[in-house]
């Protein structure tokens, strides 16, 4: 079996499940396997037991049995495929200290035994890259140094002698990454070794699109490949970007970005033409053109449509679930760092109505559906709007945005607590399950009169079909409405204080005289 996937994520997050469900092993409430010797000893195929060790390791679940599941395995297993024995290495090398009951004498004995098979049924680089780290270990014997420089070597050849695709290099990558950050290394020149076969490689017989993705993980990785990096940049120049996807311009601008490439290159040049003019089709090809105008920015490359770009991008969106948009609008809140003011990219209506919008993008989901990452992004951009506008003027710009981007057709599928202009705080709620209707005169900002309650009061607008009529000599038949995600009978919302008025022929408004915990709210202080 060749090994191209991280060791943990094949074992682990793919196997685990499937070895416990079929040895009838049982799972707590987290998926994990509650592993005990009995369990061990139902799994009869040596990459099963052995997957389930590593788990058990791994997670520091129940590990006491390993040490001697480990000896029966070497005493009475028949390895069937090289992926078992960098499993066994594996799990020889992350126990810690003391956690194997095993005598010097024997942990010789095993080591030897290890490497000796490892060295004679490791076939491809991906599998080299994967074994190496285990002989970093400073507890390895002088002896074995030879075996360490024999796998060097035949990994050497290997890459010499073959065209292999962007996975395995990766894996090279991350190889050298590994070697470079060890503080305890035997060979003081393993990284270099590594580098220096990285450098070897004949990237242009590779796709520009491969040798782009691994030089992207290298300088990821603090790894520059200087070779490869003059080859892509010359065939970049000649006109291969044009053939590169979205996506991999994206990796292109982020590789020469860190390598602080000139913002005259022809790579530079072909990213303003081509941007323009790439289409928005999907949700991941708007995240990208922000990256990539992101990444111009951070380059020097802005120009005076810059943001107005942005603001296009964000506005030609197709129909996309509205957690899609808020993941949109926080690449765009990317280009902001944190120390940028409204001041500093200019106050235009553009960048407010870009700003609010990503405000209340976020702000609409932000209960359970964002990570604390993009919480404290959200934080910051409230932080940022409020600087530079007057409270009650940032208050009418983003319900205005609200109306226009959110409640731009007579049906969707929330309804929602409005806020009130003169608040000290914005809010927001939805009701689940419900069609909308809005009146026309919410969604002008004109003189006509409003339905505005007193501060601190709510309206909540229930949803009705708008094809349906409901006036006055209805509305003692609407005996059900769906209230936060509980159907709630007429009367009970009147206990609630709650009064239902009919605004007109197609929508129903409930006034709410005091809040209730059933509704959710924001404030704008966040």
């Amino acid at each position: 079996m060749l090994l191209r996937a991280p060791l943990r994520n094949h074992y682990i997050s793919y196997l685990w499940p499937h070895i416990a469900q079929k040895h009838g092993i049982k799972l707590d409430g987290s998926k994990l396997p509650l592993l005990t010797s009995e369990a061990f000893s139902k799994a009869k195929r040596t990459s099963d037991r052995l997957a389930l060790a590593y788990a058990a390791v791994q997670e520091e679940k129940q590990v006491s049995f390993v040490p001697k599941a480990i000896q029966d395995i070497l005493k009475k297993d028949n390895f069937s495929n090289s992926g078992d024995y960098l499993v066994l290495g594996l799990l020889m090398h992350t126990q810690k200290d003391g956690a194997y009951t095993l005598s010097s004498t024997e942990a010789s004995m095993f080591q030897f035994q290890l490497y000796t098979i490892l060295l004679n049924n490791i076939y491809s680089p991906a599998e080299l890259c994967l074994i190496l780290p285990i002989f970093k270990r400073s507890d390895i014997k002088l002896e074995y140094q030879g075996l360490r420089k024999e796998l060097y070597d035949r990994l050497h050849q290997l890459v010499k002698q073959s065209s292999f695709d962007s996975i395995t290099l990766s894996c090279i990558v991350n190889l050298a990454v590994i070697l470079n950050k060890d503080p305890i290394l035997i060979l003081k020149d393993d990284s270099k070794h590594i580098l220096s076969i990285l450098n070897e490689t004949n990237y242009s017989k590779m796709s520009i699109q491969a040798s782009i993705k691994v030089m992207s993980l290298g300088v990821t990785r603090g790894l520059t490949i200087t070779k490869g990096s003059n080859i892509n940049l010359k065939r970049l120049e000649n006109g291969e970007m044009k053939h590169l996807s979205l996506r991999e311009v994206v990796g292109v601008l982020y590789y020469y970005k860190r390598t602080n490439l000139s913002k005259d290159s022809a790579i530079i040049k072909y990213a303003q033409e081509l941007l323009p003019i790439k289409s928005v089709d999907s949700i991941q090809d708007a995240i990208d053109i922000i990256q990539c105008y992101s990444y111009m920015a951070d380059m020097g490359v802005v120009d005076d449509l810059f943001y107005e770009k942005l603001v296009q991008v964000v506005n030609g969106l197709p129909l996309i679930p509205q957690l899609d948009k808020a993941l949109v609008c926080q690449k765009v809140m990317s280009v902001l760092s944190p120390s940028s003011t409204l001041s500093e990219v200019g106050s235009s209506d553009k960048c407010i109505n870009l700003l609010t919008y990503t405000l209340l993008s976020y702000r609409f989901l932000k209960t359970n559906l964002l990570p604390s990452p993009d919480q404290n992004k959200l934080a910051h951009l409230c932080r940022l709007v409020r600087r530079h506008l007057p409270k009650n003027e940032i208050e009418l710009k983003v319900y205005q945005e609200f109306l226009k981007n959110y409640l731009n057709s007579d049906q969707i599928s929330f309804a929602y607590i409005l806020p009130h202009m003169s608040s000290p705080n914005l809010v927001f709620g939805h009701l689940s399950g419900n069609s909308l209707y809005i009146p026309s005169y919410l969604l002008e900002n004109s003189g006509h009169v409003k339905p505005v309650p007193e501060i601190g009061e709510w309206f909540v607008i229930m949803g009705t079909n708008s094809s349906k009529s409901i006036d006055e000599g209805q509305i003692s038949n609407v005996d059900e409405l769906l209230f936060g995600k509980r159907l709630i009978k007429k009367n009970q919302l009147t206990a609630l204080g709650y009064k239902i008025i009919v605004v007109s022929s197609n929508d129903l408004i409930i006034h709410q005289d005091r809040i209730s915990e059933t509704i959710l709210r924001w404030s704008f202080e966040t």
